[in-house]
């Protein structure tokens, strides 16, 4: 039998509500997948809500949640 692993990532702005209530719905889905090597990445393109502590919260629960955050640029290079 094959081994699945699956990483899902997720782009994140201000999602700190929707997050709540996405990550037990993918955890769900993926048992029911019987996928028993995954993790959820968040990444954050610096929010302005309450993210970080919600995350905080979620992993209690879901242990192979992580978040990463963007960096904030100085310069939009584009301009």
């Amino acid at each position: 039998m094959v081994m699945k692993e699956v990483s899902i990532v997720i782009p994140i702005l201000n999602e700190s509500e929707n997050i709540k209530l996405l990550v037990p719905e993918i955890t769900k889905n993926i048992q029911k997948l019987k996928i028993q090597k995954y993790e959820i990445i968040l990444i954050d393109d610096n929010s302005e809500d309450q993210i970080k502590i919600v995350v905080k919260n979620l992993k209690k629960k879901f242990k192979l949640l992580k978040l990463f955050i963007r960096k904030k640029k100085d310069k939009d290079l584009s301009k």
